[in-house]
């Protein structure tokens, strides 16, 4: 046997999408393996406490072990798990879950509910992040995020998006990035282009699109159209400019604001914080359920999509700004509090904030299982207890875990 091969039983899942088994006392991560395979796996990094492999074959494979659909899975960088069914899938992001809160967040038997999954895991994303390669072609980073791979079909990238991300020409055009941006339930489409030494492409469209150049300092130049699109979310429509974040995944969206309003448990009376509120999806959708919405981002170009979304509500205020400032300026009681957590977890000025209004319940959604364990010790420290996690499968296909956390003030 190569000597840098070894065989080993996989035993769960880690939180990054690999499958993990033990050699010589050392934590081994195997992308492409599922846990409860036995594998042979080539060693590829050999670190102080861990190793890295490749797998290399398939001793006894799970029962959940399926052929992957995308010719370009394990090459493009995109999705981890294709080769796991769905609902196993599921299942192991509640486990991660689940193992995450009680290594790293020092919770005992968090109350994890069953993961609200697709009805189809396919062609979700309502955007497309291409590279764009020497001849004009699109694609992604590889797996290493090193090279360029050029993808002539996305499976999880709504097929409309994507036929009319297709259209586009950029052969000899300078470009080295292009996102297609859409609204999924209104047919809006916001392109933009990144372009060499920030020079615009010349444009020729046939397409009822808006498109933008977005500068290396992050400016934006309309090219066509307006520089933002617009999405439908229940009765409301939200604008979404160039540079402001919006969740991938629309239907799934629409799940998530159900379980926010279900477990806020809103009668009318609140003052409802809404912390890191982006466009203002969660605080608006809510508005007619509350006496007052605060909300606050320190992005003041997502806030200004905030406030033309949040026009008629006469109960909302939009915040730009530093969120220590902000959140030691809020004078009135608040009753219910949403924080959505960015990737990175919330910082610390985040708690302390939070410790001094101390609503009665907060709502905590995140992308990042890891950041999630690590801000769970800081609710925890206020005084709140975890009542329920419910991780959303916001990103099928892939090891990314969405959660939305309920906490309520016990002292």
């Amino acid at each position: 046997m190569d000597d840098n091969r070894i065989e080993l039983e996989l035993t769960g899942m880690g939180s990054s999408g690999e499958a993990v088994g033990h050699h010589n006392r050392k934590v081994v991560f195997v992308p492409f393996g599922i846990s409860g395979e036995r594998v042979l796996a080539r060693v590829t990094e050999d670190a102080k406490r861990c190793l890295r492999a490749e797998l290399t074959d398939v001793l006894s494979p799970s029962p959940h072990r399926i052929t992957a659909l995308c010719p370009h899975f394990g090459v493009c960088g995109g999705c981890q798990w294709q080769h796991i069914a769905y609902s196993e899938q599921l299942a192991c992001k509640e486990a991660i879950v689940s193992q995450q809160l009680t290594h790293r967040g020092h919770i005992a038997n968090p109350p994890v509910r069953p993961a609200i999954g697709m009805s189809d895991p396919w062609g979700y994303r309502n955007q497309v992040d291409f590279c764009v390669g020497p001849g004009g072609e699109l694609g992604f980073w590889d797996i290493a995020y090193r090279n360029f791979v050029p993808i002539d079909h996305c499976m999880v990238v709504d097929p409309w998006l994507w036929d009319l991300a297709a259209e586009v020409d950029l052969e000899g055009a300078g470009m080295y990035s292009m996102s297609v941006r859409s609204g999924l339930n209104t047919d809006d489409v916001l392109v933009i282009f990144e372009s060499q030494d920030d020079l615009a492409p010349a444009l020729e469209l046939d397409l009822p699109v808006s498109c933008v150049l977005r500068h290396d300092d992050g400016s934006i130049v309309t090219l066509a159209g307006e520089p933002f699109y617009h999405e439908v979310l229940g009765k409301r429509a939200f604008r979404i400019s160039a540079n402001s974040f919006f969740p991938v995944n629309t239907a799934a969206l629409e799940v998530l604001l159900s379980v926010v309003e279900e477990n806020l448990h809103l009668v009318g009376y609140e003052t409802l914080l809404d912390l890191f509120c982006g466009v203002g999806t969660f605080g608006i959708s809510l508005a007619d359920r509350v006496a007052q919405v605060i909300s606050i981002d320190s992005d003041s170009e997502v806030i200004e999509d905030a406030q033309v979304n949040g026009a008629g509500c006469d109960n909302a205020t939009f915040i730009a700004g530093d969120i220590e400032r902000a959140l030691s300026a809020i004078a009135q009681p608040v009753n219910a509090a949403i924080v959505s957590a960015p990737p990175a977890g919330c910082p610390a000025c985040t708690w302390a904030g939070l410790g001094r209004l101390r609503p009665q319940r907060i709502v905590y959604l995140s992308e990042n299982v890891n950041s999630l364990a690590h801000d769970a010790r800081q609710i925890s420290d206020l005084g709140y207890v975890l009542q329920e996690i419910q991780p959303l499968d916001m990103f099928p296909q892939t090891s990314l875990v969405f959660t939305a956390s309920l906490w309520s003030l016990s002292r």
